[in-house]
C-alpha cells in the first residue's frame, strides 16, 4: 500500500467476555468531580481501537481507492535486447507496493488504434515496484504509447 511504515493490519481483534452486566466503581475526587473503576469480572479481556488502528485502516482503503495514471511512452523502451524496461515516476509509489495495473484506453478511442494498443500492452511481461516508480518489462519493444491506470498507491 502507499505507506511502506504501515505492518500488516491487525485481524485478531477480541471482544471483551464477561457475565451479566458491566460493574463500575464510582470514586469522588477532591475537585467535585466522580472517576470510574471498572470492576467487571471478564472471561477474556477486550481489544482495544483507537486511533492508530482506524488511521491504519483508512490509510489502506484509501490506498485502495486511489488511483493514478501514467503512460508507458514508445520512446523509454531502454535494453538492446529482451527484456526491455520503461520506467515511470508514480508518486507515492514504493518497492512494498503490490498496485493493481491496467491498460487504460480512453472510451473514444479508435478501433485500429485499441487494436494495435492491447496488442503492445500483451508484450509486457511483469511489472514491478519501486520507490516513486514502476517498471514494465517487454519480451518486444511496444510501437505506440500505452496508457495505463494504477491502482493501489
Amino acid at each position: 500500500m502507499g505507506d511502506s511504515s504501515m505492518n500488516t493490519l491487525k485481524t485478531d481483534y477480541l471482544d471483551a467476555v464477561f457475565a451479566g452486566n458491566r460493574k463500575y466503581e464510582q470514586t469522588t475526587n477532591g475537585d467535585g468531580t466522580v472517576s470510574f473503576t471498572d470492576r467487571t469480572t471478564y472471561s477474556q479481556e477486550g481489544d482495544r481501537f483507537g486511533a492508530e488502528d482506524i488511521n491504519d485502516t483508512n490509510t489502506a482503503i484509501n490506498a485502495l481507492l486511489g488511483r493514478t495514471t501514467a503512460t508507458l511512452a514508445t520512446g523509454s523502451w531502454l535494453g538492446s535486447s529482451a527484456p526491455y524496461t520503461n520506467t515511470v515516476s508514480i508518486s507515492g509509489m514504493t518497492d512494498t507496493d503490490t498496485p493493481m495495473i491496467a491498460l487504460n484506453l480512453a472510451s473514444n478511442t479508435a478501433a485500429a488504434t485499441v487494436k494495435t494498443t492491447q496488442k503492445c500492452w500483451s508484450f509486457i511481461t511483469k511489472i514491478t515496484s519501486g520507490n516513486g516508480s514502476i517498471t514494465a518489462y517487454a519480451y518486444q519493444k511496444p510501437t505506440v504509447d500505452i496508457p495505463i491506470v494504477i491502482k493501489g498507491v
